[in-house]
C-alpha cells in the first residue's frame, strides 16, 4: 500500500509524542532559534553550526532541503512536539544513491528537550522511512568517537559498527575520528516488529 505512493510527497509522519515533516521556508526563525539555544552541544559535532548565524541561513538551508528533495538525493525532516508543535530538532536520510540504495541518517535535537527519547523515537521513523518507504539495502550513520550519546543511540537502533575514519569531519578547528555503523534491509527485518511495538506510526501523504 504505502510503496506505491512518491516518497518526495510524504506530507507528515506521527508517532505518540512527536511527528516529522518536511521544513517549509515560514521554518526559519524556530529553526534558527533552536540552533541559537543549543550551541554549545552542537558546536563540537555540527559542522554546520558556524554557518547558521541568522534566521536568512536557515532560510538558505530550508530552500536547499527542498531543492534536494525534489532531485531524491536527500529527506530531510524537522521534529516537532505533537501538543505545541515546538520544532525540537532536525533529522533526515542523505546522500541517497539509487543505484548502490543507500543513504546516511543523521539527527539533532535542541538542548532543552534532551533526555525525552525524541531521537529514539524520530530515528526509528527515518528508519522506517528508509527501508519501508524509500526501498533502500542500507542505512549509514556515524559520529564522532568521543560523542557517546550519539554513539549510544545507534547502537541502541540496532547498527553494527563497520569501522573508525581517521580525520574524518573538520569541526570546531579540529579533525575528529569518526564511528561508522550500518544496517542492511534484512536486520532491520528483525527489529522491525518491536519498533512497531514501541513507536507506533502513521504515514500521511
Amino acid at each position: 500500500m504505502m510503496q506505491n505512493h512518491d516518497p518526495k510527497y510524504v506530507k507528515r509522519m506521527e508517532a505518540e509524542r512527536i511527528y516529522l515533516r518536511p521544513l517549509i521556508r515560514s521554518d526559519a526563525e524556530d529553526v534558527y532559534h533552536a540552533i541559537d539555544i543549543s550551541r554549545k552541544e552542537l558546536k563540537p559535532w555540527m559542522f554546520w553550526e558556524p554557518d547558521t548565524k541568522s534566521p536568512e541561513d536557515t532560510l538558505t538551508y530550508i530552500k536547499r532541503t527542498q531543492v534536494l528533495r525534489r532531485k531524491r538525493i536527500n529527506y530531510d525532516f524537522g521534529m516537532f512536539d505533537m501538543s505545541s508543535c515546538q520544532y525540537l530538532g532536525g533529522l533526515g536520510i542523505a546522500g541517497i544513491s539509487a543505484l548502490h540504495r543507500f543513504g546516511e541518517l543523521g539527527y539533532w535535537v535542541r538542548t532543552d528537550r534532551h533526555r525525552e527519547k525524541i531521537a529514539y523515537t524520530a530515528s526509528v521513523m527515518m528508519l522506517r522511512f528508509a527501508f519501508e518507504i524509500i526501498k533502500l539495502h542500507k542505512v549509514r550513520s556515524r559520529a564522532n568517537v568521543a560523542n557517546t550519546v550519539s554513539i549510544n543511540l545507534q547502537r541502541k537502533l540496532g547498527f553494527r559498527q563497520e569501522g573508525v575514519s581517521r580525520d574524518d569531519l573538520y569541526v570546531n578547528g579540529k579533525w575528529g575520528d569518526h564511528v561508522y555503523v550500518g544496517m542492511l534491509e534484512d536486520e532491520y527485518a528483525k527489529y522491525k516488529k518491536n519498533f512497531d511495538r514501541e513507536v507506533p506510526w502513521r504515514i500521511i501523504y
